[in-house]
């Protein structure tokens, strides 16, 4: 059956911590940064030159003006520099703040590729912040010099607000506000969760293997099985649009191909900003979410993160959720080389 490749399936993570103690312990016994203030890109924002949006965990842009426009701000030790180039469909857009203590640099091309860095300045203490995002690539969140960076890369945007919550509201949150001060992740990620567990714990959850039979049939030699797999594939909405996107084209015969092609492009243009029940039913497929959920401080939580991962699994997995932390985390990793890993 037709499966996802396992660069999108799967989230990595490479962590290197120097003093000794786990990224997660001091981020939590850290304050997150106070968000910057860029009036010059809400300005631009509330003309219509750059709107950000988040469709299936990707961070989009969108205009609706047409031009160049170039603007500058400098006052109380702060300088601001923006430019947006917009011409038909191709976006360009480059924000610069400097202040004492720190540098911003915010870099838009095209319409889905982003790259957002905050850099300390002298001797401010903070660390550096370095998040990517490109076209058919994981996202890739950088923390730290370069030679001693920790790096995280997930599918999504979504994926890595679930799987690294304390990162993310110390270093990520702060930095992607500047694209919208309206945005809420902490929250929004914290309603995904809670919908993830609300599904796992009333069996409302999206099966995956479904869909690869869906695809299988979409191949069928009868015409009239053919068009039931598409008419019930596009019928499921938003749920298996990453699934469909994310197949490996070279184990799609052409008819498949052609039918996955046209229903992930069908799918895309009714697609809006993601919203937490829609963004759960997504990522209830993904073992790496659960994976993260056998982590939880709730017993509750973790019994059914456990279940869930044993049916996507196929089989039982070496996990006591009422187990001490210790032997929990022995047991996690060696569930995690199972789903990182598949056979």
């Amino acid at each position: 059956m037709p499966m996802p490749r396992s660069r999108s399936a799967v989230c990595r993570v490479l962590v290197v911590v120097l003093t000794g103690l786990p990224l997660a312990v001091l981020s939590a016994a850290e304050a997150p940064p106070k968000p910057l203030e860029t009036p010059k890109l809400v300005e631009a924002s509330r003309r219509g030159w750059l709107r950000a949006g988040i469709v299936s965990g990707r961070i989009t842009f969108a205009a609706t003006r047409l031009g160049n426009m170039n603007d500058t701000a400098k006052a109380g030790g702060r300088e601001e520099r923006l430019s947006i180039r917009i011409a038909g469909q191709e976006l360009a857009a480059s924000y610069e703040l400097s202040m004492s203590d720190q540098r911003l640099l915010v870099e838009i091309t095209g319409r889905d590729q982003l790259h957002i860095r905050r850099a300390p300045q002298g001797d401010s203490g903070s660390a550096t912040v370095d998040f990517r995002q490109s076209a058919d690539e994981p996202l890739r969140l950088g923390i730290g010099p370069e030679e001693q960076e920790d790096v995280y890369e997930a599918a999504s945007l979504w994926h890595l607000l679930v799987t690294r919550p304390e990162v993310c509201r110390k270093h990520l949150v702060p930095l992607l506000h500047v694209l919208d001060p309206q945005w809420d992740l902490d929250r929004t990620a914290e309603e995904v969760e809670a919908a993830l567990v609300r599904a796992a714990a009333e069996g409302d959850l999206p099966d995956p293997r479904r869909w690869a039979v869906l695809v299988e049939q979409l191949g069928d030699e009868r015409f009239s099985r053919r068009e039931a797999a598409d008419r019930e594939l596009r019928s499921l909405g938003r749920v298996v649009y990453t699934y469909l996107e994310q197949l490996d084209a070279s184990r799609l015969d052409a008819e498949q191909h052609y039918r996955v092609r046209r229903i992930v492009m069908a799918l895309a243009a009714r697609m809006d900003n993601d919203t937490p029940p829609e963004i759960a039913t997504w990522l209830a497929g993904d073992p790496t979410i659960w994976l993260a959920l056998l982590s939880r401080d709730d017993e509750s939580t973790r019994r059914l993160a456990a279940e869930r991962l044993e049916s996507l699994l196929g089989g039982p997995i070496p996990f006591d959720p009422a187990a001490d932390a210790e032997t929990r985390q022995k047991e996690i990793e060696k569930i995690r080389a199972r789903v990182m890993n598949p056979r």
